[in-house]
């Protein structure tokens, strides 16, 4: 294609909305393990056991209210039934959920904090309860107990290690309130003695504590018994090798002196790393400031090559390097390694200040966290991440580690690339052929619930016999390298110049998240947990441009749980080629959790494709299977393995020229709670033709004039052109 019929892309894709009709809904009969009579017996006894297990419980190792798991029933798992009735009328305090496997079977557990003095009485009340709802939620409960053995709480730690040796731990203490919350941590403290002192960081009232802390094992190991415990994981970052030990002279290479003469002009991304070396005239003009956290500076060569990859990217051919020209400036925020004296909290607590206090920043990248594979427990630094993403509208691009050719469940994505609201980017490499794979050492998922496919995407990463050619530390020198540290920072540049070239009111840090996911090239028919959702090849350039065979469209908007919204897909009417694809990328911002493992995103916007708008009945419903591309009437566990509650959903479809008849978007707003709060989205389409008789991106544009092109920045605009 001929860079002359380069155009923008459009957006304003929601104004082609219409309200939608509701579909006839589905709901199965549940089938209940137990009768009411069978339930009544069965939770009394629950209820008699605890008692006497509160009673035999040391006053050190509870507060004054203690908390119980209560075990849901087989098909039990979405919010709505949370026996919410039983827990009111037995005086109990929902505190958290998460979900475990059963023998093979998916069993959620819901944790509430109750009084032991009531828990007596709770046993001759339930006996007298009336409600058809409370004695409907009986029959849901499989199980009732206070003690520490219904699911592994303390996960990660060799035992066989130094026992004098101290870990970076993170405890999570469940949600209390007011002093009963100061009395968990002050008992916490007591628990594990004054020799080891505890920060301990809560965000909201109803929300869990976290606490940091240095344990020895023989500690960490009596944990399970403390009743508050929500769970402990480690919590050490990692450490990088030495990304200097291969390095070539490039005595060419020159910065051209106009190069430093727009550098205001430059996007910024913020990088939280090992702090930068500014002693380069290749780095000294374009690190705007650097921001101490640490005061260390040993990882400073590796954020130096951080810093460079923002600047410059990879340099590919490095035997003939002269000119290079810079594409992005960096603030520097030195993060870590921690010290005796700086603790991964103390970090966290450094990196919300510095993204508070620089709202003009719309891009962070972060390389590093702890060196561990995430569980289902959220830690602080990602529950960190996904509130500032909410609150400030940032895009977080972080790397999920270089753990990938380790065993089992070691190779899973590392904190805080989890987050549901940030960019989770794994690395691709390039064989001596040019083929695209993605690398080895690069970290899988799944990722958590709400964002199950992680990586989100690849980058390029480099190999050991394609490695990467950065520029570092020192002047006219390439440092070949490899890593995830390095393919996160190329997408934040990426997403720093889509940003930059665009105006906010257009494509915001959400959209630009869709641009560059639905941008990348999925290897096969659907995402995974190696490749994510596809790798990135192509440049923030190509990815504002259409032409006259393919077109992207944003959607940009918010929308509420049972409001149903059609939104028209710009296909020309009679369209006439060979064949047509739509790929599409919907994005979601979520506010997070953290009490709830398997519900940790509340909200979604599930989108069902209609490519015939007659082929519907009068209530809204698909008149054939074929309709409707995606089925209806699904459970639970069925919509979370369709990743309908995750907050990133790609999807691509060929669909015949003939059957597309003013096909739209079906969207509406999930929330698990039936509340109705304003859920904000964003989706990118592309439409791509092959055999079209004609120029798609104008007979889209007569067609569709509500749809406008994007505001392009000059030097975009003159590179299109030329």
């Amino acid at each position: 294609m001929e860079n002359k019929h380069k155009r923008p892309i459009l957006f304003r894709g929601e104004q082609l909305g219409r309200p939608g009709k509701s579909p006839n809904g589905f709901s199965a009969d549940k089938v209940y393990p137990r009768t009411y009579e069978e339930a009544l017996d069965f939770v009394k006894g629950e209820l008699s056991d605890t008692v006497h297990d509160v009673s035999e419980m040391p006053t050190n190792i509870r507060t004054s209210e203690v908390v119980l798991t209560v075990k849901m029933a087989k098909g039990f798992l979405a919010k709505s039934y949370t026996p919410d009735m039983f827990f009111k009328h037995m005086n109990l305090v929902p505190v958290g959920s998460k979900v475990l496997m059963e023998d093979g079977v998916e069993k959620k557990l819901q944790f509430v904090r109750a009084k032991p003095s009531t828990l007596k009485e709770d046993i001759e009340q339930i006996s007298k309860e009336e409600h058809s709802g409370f004695k409907t939620d009986l029959r849901k409960i499989d199980g009732l107990s206070v003690r520490n053995d219904v699911y592994d709480k303390v996960v990660g730690f060799d035992d066989s290690k130094d026992s004098e040796m101290l870990y970076d731990i993170e405890i999570i203490l469940h949600a209390f309130s007011g002093d009963n919350r100061d009395e968990a941590v002050r008992k916490l403290q007591s628990f594990i003695g004054v020799d080891y002192p505890i920060r301990a960081k809560n965000y909201d009232s109803d929300g869990p504590t976290f606490v940091f802390v240095r344990l020895p094992i023989h500690i960490i190991q009596q944990l399970k018994d403390f009743n508050p415990l929500r769970t402990a994981h480690p919590f050490k970052f990692r450490m990088f090798e030495n990304p200097y030990d291969k390095a070539v002279p490039a005595t060419r290479m020159n910065l051209p002196s106009f190069a430093t003469g727009n550098v205001e002009e430059l996007p910024t991304v913020g990088i939280f790393d090992g702090g930068v070396s500014r002693s380069s005239e290749f780095m000294k003009p374009f690190v705007t400031k650097e921001i101490p956290l640490v005061d260390s500076i040993s990882e400073r060569a590796h954020g130096t090559l951080v810093a460079g990859t923002v600047i410059y990217g990879d340099l590919e051919d490095a035997d003939n390097i002269r000119n290079v020209f810079p594409r992005a400036k960096v603030l520097s925020v030195r993060a870590f390694p921690e010290t005796a004296d700086q603790t991964s909290f103390d970090i966290i607590d450094g990196i919300e200040r510095v993204v508070a206090a620089n709202p003009d920043i719309d891009v962070f990248n972060i390389s590093f966290g702890p060196d561990e594979p995430i569980d289902d427990e959220v830690t602080r630094f990602t529950y960190a991440i996904d509130r500032m993403a909410f609150k400030w509208h940032k895009l977080f691009v972080i790397a999920v580690g270089n753990s990938g050719q380790q065993a089992d469940i070691l190779k899973r994505i590392q904190s805080p690339s989890d987050a549901v609201n940030a960019l989770g980017v794994g690395a691709f490499c390039r064989s001596k052929l040019n083929g695209l794979t993605r690398a080895p050492y690069s970290s899988i998922g799944p990722g958590r619930e709400g964002a199950k496919i992680k990586p989100d995407i690849l980058a390029l990463g480099g190999s050991p016999e394609v490695p990467l050619n950065l520029i570092g530390e020192l002047p006219n020198v390439i440092y070949k390298a490899l890593g995830t540290s390095f393919a996160a920072p190329e997408v934040a540049a990426q997403a720093a110049i889509l940003l930059a070239n665009t105006d906010h009111q257009e494509i915001d840090f959400l959209a630009a998240k869709a641009l560059l996911i639905n941008g990348a090239k999925i290897q096969g028919d659907r995402a995974s947990n190696e490749n994510g959702w596809g790798f990135l090849i192509e440049s923030s350039e190509s990815l504002l441009t259409s032409d006259e065979s393919s077109v992207t469209v944003v959607f940009s908007g918010s929308t509420f749980a049972k409001v149903y919204t059609n939104l028209r897909i710009p296909v020309p009417q009679n369209i006439s080629a060979k064949s047509v694809r739509l790929t599409w990328t919907t994005v979601t911002l979520a506010e997070p959790d953290p009490n709830s493992s398997e519900a940790y995103t509340h909200v979604a916007v599930e989108e069902t494709l209609y490519p015939d708008e007659d082929q519907l009945t009068a209530s809204g419903n698909p008149k054939s299977k074929s309709a409707n591309i995606f089925p209806k009437g699904v459970s639970e566990t069925g919509r979370r393995k369709r990743y309908d509650w995750d907050t990133t959903v790609k999807h691509s479809r060929s669909v015949k020229p003939q059957n597309l008849k003013q096909p739209y978007l079906r969207i509406h707003a999930m929330t698990r709670d039936a509340s109705e709060v304003e859920v904000d989205y964003a989706i990118a389409l592309r439409i791509d033709v092959e055999h079209y008789d004609g120029d798609l991106y104008d007979d889209v544009r007569n067609e569709y004039k509500v749809l406008e092109p994007v505001q392009l920045s000059a030097q975009v605009q003159q590179n299109i052109q030329n």
